[in-house]
């Protein structure tokens, strides 16, 4: 795929970005203890009340991102759009914090799926819910990154199809990552994002001869590093990891 020149309209990376504080008060930390406790326990104990308690106690501004990112989530929506369709009721935090709580063991889910959305699109979660808004995604290459973040979200993760080369042994970090669901056309991401033929995979797979490792499930993405120039794939990754929970 061209690379596209970048406009001021894309929004600035969520794994770094500019307005994002690095102590436990960020947002992203709210929004990764929400998901944390939005999952069934493995014993019975205190889970429930804990996350109840949190919904509590958002603020107000905190309590709409996260509705906002679980509809994201839950519907496969993009994160601005949601949030420039909102109307008045929607805009209310307590009505927010009671829908996020109505979505009972559902929540870690949605959030989770809202957050993969934001990494694959590079949205700041960290910026004031004012700078949430709507933005046209005029470039292809982000049109792109919205479908497959959309399709990560929405799409069981054990239907996915993995395939990972190396530049090098099969334990070497990943130069480049294949995607597919089902019988569709692949996703590959490397220093782009692309949708390559099967054909070209094969052919790819082929010129790779003992340097691919076949990654059995989606979620053994995250534990492989990659190569640092492969921008698209670290970005898929981030995605990836928030899908999992990792």
């Amino acid at each position: 795929m061209t690379r596209t020149k970048k406009t001021s309209s894309q929004r600035p990376a969520s794994s770094a970005p500019r307005s994002a504080p690095s102590e436990a008060g960020s947002f992203d930390a709210l929004l990764r203890k929400t998901i944390g406790l939005s999952r069934p326990p493995a014993a019975p104990g205190a889970e429930p009340e804990a996350l109840a308690g949190v919904l509590r106690e958002l603020e107000p501004e905190a309590a709409l991102k996260l509705r906002i990112l679980m509809v994201a989530g839950r519907d496969g929506r993009d994160i601005g759009a949601i949030h420039g369709a909102m109307t008045s009721a929607e805009q209310d935090s307590s009505h927010a914090a009671l829908e996020l709580g109505r979505s009972g063991a559902q929540l870690g889910e949605f959030l989770s799926r809202g957050h993969a959305i934001a990494c694959a699109t590079q949205f700041d979660l960290e910026a004031p819910l004012a700078r949430w808004a709507i933005a046209e995604r005029s470039e292809l290459e982000e049109r792109v990154w919205l479908r497959f973040g959309r399709q990560l979200a929405m799409q069981p993760l054990d239907e996915w199809e993995c395939l990972g080369a190396t530049s090098g042994s099969a334990g070497d970090p990943l130069a480049k990552l294949y995607l597919r669901l089902g019988k569709t056309v692949w996703w590959s991401f490397g220093a782009v994002i692309d949708r390559p033929s099967p054909a070209s995979v094969k052919s790819e797979g082929r010129r790779r001869t003992g340097k691919n490792a076949k990654l059995g499930r989606l979620r053994d993405v995250p534990a492989h590093g990659c190569q640092p120039d492969r921008r698209a794939l670290r970005r898929a990754i981030r995605a990836i990891r928030a899908r999992v929970g990792a």
